[in-house]
């Protein structure tokens, strides 16, 4: 049952109810009782009886600005097989370029033809275009080889606004011009990214200062990339704290660990690591593919990642045209031994044509309501109308949530209506404008959490008067959309001063719940009682930060699940 159902029954309830004040002697967990009431409990199994549906994502790493003829091959040769799929299965390319391949593809067009050819496809609901920076020129050259584990939130901004939109040398990197390049190059010559990827060096995710700087030049993206089956260099357990997290963010069988929120963004993984699916390989055969989806399961949807025009059709696996280009400046083209031969590229790419219809034909017949998506559709997926806007009575189930999910360790990792996910900043800001006073229904707003760490807090009390003004702090540094970019956007703080207490974020979310779900209740809370608060919440914060995340405290005070709903399609 959709939540907001059961909660205007409560209100039904309490409207012919008495409404009583609450004691002021009563304990916190006492006072909460009257407040929390039963919650909707999450379905986790029986919604799909095995069948559910698997999303295909399509997209190509182009990485290759020096092998002209055969990284253009792909595009000539796949174009044609993705004019042939039955338009029901809606296929759809993301083709990542470089800003350097783009800018190559692009001024080779006069005697090539492909990126016109690109562009009609685009125009034909066949291709969409992304930006991948992990090897735009180079990775030994790069801006954020220059930050440090102080580096502050401009620091790293100012970096990738650098590495997203400079014009630079094909084999050394350096910019020659600051703009021209990155993102700026492919939206000129080809159209708008919709996806972006790769301004990851030395950690495993996008985190928010990656973000703001993508929506500076590409304020339409919707999908970014999660945790990848090769970023463990460097990073300590790397797979358990991703299984850790994933863990935590798949509560209920609408939701995979191929897909979550991250930064008030849609991140998609190259598989699910909760069931050792890596990412579906395009060029290899429909053993493999069919081996793929098997490890998927039926028990819930899936978005997965297909890499279709790998660079390895063409290059022996291991290998990389950008790596050996950048380390033989002078003669930057791959040797003869590092191409595959000729006749195992063919077999590739009739391994491609074989998937496109065997897809088709047989694994999405037997998997009812699979097909292929791209960011829009996977935004359609699980960012529904629902989620982004709130009702009263939905803000009520979120500030019961947060409420009963607190414990010692502080709040959780995320709250619900009992039917879409929040992040814990997505709460504290919906409350704060719920009491503030704006109307219902409230749009999800669209921050950046405290920067600096959130310091532990003792317990304490807190006069509910003092809660509206609380509020209007809090409202006030959720910025707007209409503010220019700056590499110092507004954001909530790690702490906010009432009267003469100071409540760290976590404890500001707990005083403005309790007010909340009180005053939904109709009932006078008096004395808001604040509980004590551990430092770094929420508990995904070590997590985020073992996972080399630049900015782990704000980006854990954005995580939430990505609920699927196949009916948005």
């Amino acid at each position: 049952m959709h939540l907001s159902r059961l909660s205007l029954l409560s209100v039904i309830i309490v409207a012919c109810a008495p409404q009583p004040e609450l004691a002021p002697n009563q304990s916190s967990n006492e006072r909460l009782d009257h407040l929390i009431g039963d919650l909707p409990e999450l379905q986790i199994e029986g919604l799909y009886d095995g069948e559910a549906p698997v999303y295909v994502f399509l997209k190509a790493h182009t990485e290759d600005h020096f092998n002209h003829t055969l990284s253009e091959e792909r595009y000539r040769r796949i174009v044609p097989m993705l004019e042939a799929v039955d338009p029901a299965a809606h296929p759809v390319w993301t083709v990542q370029f470089q800003g350097a391949d783009a800018k190559t593809v692009s001024e080779r067009d006069l005697f090539t033809g492909v990126a016109t050819m690109l562009r009609d496809a685009a125009a034909d609901g066949l291709v969409q275009f992304g930006y991948h920076g992990q090897h735009d020129p180079t990775e030994l050259n790069r801006p954020q080889r220059s930050l440090r584990s102080w580096s502050t939130w401009p620091d790293i901004a100012r970096a990738l606004e650098s590495w997203v939109s400079c014009e630079k040398h094909p084999t050394l990197g350096d910019c020659v011009a600051p703009t021209g390049g990155g993102i700026d190059i492919i939206e000129e010559a080809f159209g708008p990214v919709t996806t972006v990827s790769g301004l990851d060096l030395g950690t495993a995710f996008e985190g928010s200062v990656g973000r703001h700087v993508v929506a500076g030049h590409a304020p339409d993206r919707q999908l970014g990339f999660g945790f990848t089956d090769h970023a463990d260099e460097g990073i300590a357990d790397y797979q358990q704290l991703v299984d850790d997290l994933l863990t935590i963010l798949t509560p209920s069988g609408e939701t995979s660990a191929t897909l979550v929120w991250i930064e008030d963004t849609l991140r998609i993984s190259d598989g699910n690591h909760l069931t050792d699916t890596t990412a579906l390989k395009f060029h290899d055969t429909t053993t493999a593919t069919d081996n793929t989806f098997a490890t998927l399961g039926g028990d819930r949807p899936h978005v997965l990642m297909s890499g279709l025009g790998t660079k390895y059709i063409y290059t022996a696996p291991g290998s990389s045209p950008t790596i050996y280009g950048y380390g033989h400046p002078d003669d930057p083209q791959l040797p003869d031994d590092e191409v595959n031969p000729r006749f195992l590229i063919d077999q590739y790419y009739q391994n491609i044509e074989d998937n496109f219809a065997h897809l088709t034909d047989t694994v999405f017949v037997e998997r009812p309501g699979s097909r292929f998506v791209d960011a829009g559709a996977i935004s359609r997926l699980a960012d529904t109308a629902d989620h982004r806007e709130v009702t009263e009575e939905e803000l009520d189930v979120i500030a019961r949530w947060t409420l009963d999910g607190w414990t010692a360790d502080g709040p959780p990792a995320f709250v619900s209506d009992g039917h879409d996910f929040y992040s814990l900043r997505d709460a504290v800001g919906l409350l704060a404008m719920a009491m503030d006073g704006q109307d219902f229904p409230l749009d999800l707003p669209r921050s950046y959490g405290p920067r600096d760490e959130v310091a532990a807090a003792p317990a304490g009390s807190l006069a509910e008067a003092e809660l509206p003004g609380l509020a209007a702090r809090i409202a006030g540094d959720l910025g707007g959309g209409d503010e220019p970019w700056s590499t110092r956007p507004t954001t909530l703080r790690s702490s906010y001063r009432v009267a003469s207490m100071e409540l760290n974020l976590a404890q500001a979310l707990h005083a403005l719940a309790q007010g909340y779900a009180a005053q939904f209740a109709g009932l006078s809370t008096g004395t808001v009682l604040i509980e004590p608060s551990p430092a770094t919440p929420p508990s995904t914060t070590p997590i985020v930060e073992g996972l080399d995340c630049l900015t782990p405290v704000d980006t854990a005070w954005s995580l939430k699940p990505a609920r699927l709903d196949p009916s948005a399609l």
